[in-house]
């Protein structure tokens, strides 16, 4: 994977760092719900920064290190590990587009959010958990028939589009009552339009075997 370490770094900047499951220090939701100074949470971010960014570069020299050593033995098989690291990676990504698209749509369509009960819905935070784990299966999936090419971006792009969209309005029909189309195929259109770039520009050369 072509720059690796800093697709690895990011998912520590986002999820480990930025927008941890708790109000930690120095990430989003510890700046909006804690009342913590600004300086606090500022004056940590470089240490965390340096620490997460010195792993990932250190990770992905070991991995790359390793993957010489298999090709010098003939094993150039990738391994499920590998793409399964892939996946979640684009997966992550994804799972940003729906953060995005969601606080964009409630933006511009003038409501009013309740951060500190949004903060504590299990259901909420559940659905786009599940949205995630349908991603990265489907992104495992695909992969292999992008390679072989079976399968046009237009129509990955599509078929991501409705997955990413569907599944916010099913659970939400299922498990909170009530839902839109509209607005659930209206959050799925930046997840997709990420996993769809992702897949062109991450997954090239001989298929995987």
């Amino acid at each position: 994977m072509k720059h690796g370490w800093l697709s690895l770094w990011l998912l520590f900047v986002v999820f480990a760092i930025l927008s941890t499951t708790g109000a930690a220090p120095s990430s989003i939701e510890g700046m909006v719900y804690t009342r913590l100074p600004l300086w606090y949470h500022l004056i940590g971010l470089p240490e965390i920064m340096l620490q997460t960014l010195a792993f990932s570069l250190l990770l992905i020299w070991w991995d790359k290190r390793a993957s010489k050593a298999n090709e010098s033995r003939g094993e150039t098989r990738k391994s499920f590990f590998s793409e399964l690291l892939m996946a979640v990676v684009i997966g992550c990504f994804a799972y940003i587009g729906y953060a995005v698209g969601s606080l964009a749509l409630f933006f511009i369509a003038g409501s009013n959010i309740d951060f500190e009960q949004a903060a504590g819905d299990v259901k909420t935070h559940l659905m786009f958990v599940v949205a995630f784990v349908l991603n990265v299966a489907y992104v495992l999936y695909i992969s292999k028939k992008w390679l072989r090419h079976e399968i046009s971006l237009w129509v990955l792009g599509l078929i991501a589009w409705a997955l990413d969209g569907l599944v916010i309005f099913f659970y939400q029909w299922i498990f909170m009552g009530s839902s839109s189309l509209l607005i659930a195929m209206s959050i799925g259109v930046l997840p997709a339009i990420i996993i769809t770039l992702s897949v062109r520009q991450n997954y090239k050369g001989a298929p995987m075997s």
